[in-house]
């Protein structure tokens, strides 16, 4: 019989596809449709490029790839099934690199091995973030919200899609950054983070641009920065946090490689 390692593709500033990897004299490949599981709620960019790539994998592989998402745990959950999903190629992930990457850093004893457990195959997308606070706040801009966090320290609370989750890594690399301290909010999604952004519940998040955009554009939140060495063609008109000039943060080193600033 063929043994396949389980499938990852991966997304925080990247999206990954891994996909099955053939022993020798393995049967036809793919031999019924396939299982596309997202570890992350429905309507986040990881979920949103990944319903984008299902249908033109189907077209090429000559079999239906099903999207499936189970969320939970910053996607400890669904990473955990696809990595106990039968090893035979036709379960693949798609997941952000916080799952393959800080997720593993940050707890020794997740349920799941990214090293023995799956086979990344691709990295498919690559994806910047913007930071945001709700229509109504008074901070116009980046460095308005973090003298606020600096002038009264945890009084300004950040949502993420969870602990360890690419939101949660890029707004505490900001903080630390910019020396100031903010209280983190973790949600069981990142799509819950941004609806209590824009219903106030919260005062900042950062979130995908491709998220983040649309929402900027219907006045429901409002967008101070984007992370990236340029701006974003979904946002022209907001600067980088480099072009804000937002304290330290202008500079984050560390944080510049790792959350895009």
């Amino acid at each position: 019989m063929p043994r396949f390692r389980n499938c990852a593709f991966a997304a925080l500033g990247s999206v990954l596809v891994a996909a099955p990897l053939p022993a020798l004299a393995q049967p036809a490949w793919p031999a019924r449709p396939l299982q596309m599981i997202v570890p992350l709620q429905a309507g986040t960019a990881v979920d949103n490029v990944a319903r984008i790539l299902a249908p033109r994998l189907s077209a090429a592989l000559g079999h239906n790839v099903v999207v499936e998402n189970q969320a939970g745990a910053s996607g400890q959950i669904g990473t955990e099934r696809i990595a106990r999903s039968p090893a035979d190629g036709h379960t693949i992930g798609f997941v952000n690199d916080s799952i393959l990457t800080m997720l593993p850093n940050l707890n020794p004893k997740l349920p799941y091995d990214p090293l023995k457990d799956l086979a990344p195959v691709a990295r498919v997308a690559g994806n910047n973030f913007a930071i945001a606070v709700p229509p109504n706040s008074s901070a116009k801009t980046l460095a308005e919200l973090l003298a606020q966090a600096r002038a009264k320290p945890g009084d300004i609370h950040f949502s993420s899609g969870g602990n360890g989750s690419p939101q949660h890594m890029a707004m505490e690399m900001l903080a630390a950054s910019a020396g100031v301290k903010m209280t983190h909010v973790p949600y069981k999604g990142a799509a819950q983070a941004l609806t209590d952004l824009a219903g106030g519940q919260v005062q900042a998040l950062a979130q995908g641009i491709g998220v983040m955009a649309p929402q900027g554009r219907a006045g429901k939140i409002r967008i101070l920065a984007t992370t990236g060495t340029a701006r974003s063609p979904l946002t022209p008109d907001v600067p980088t946090v480099r072009e804000a000039g937002a304290g330290g943060a202008a500079g984050a080193p560390a944080g510049a490689q790792l959350a895009g600033f």
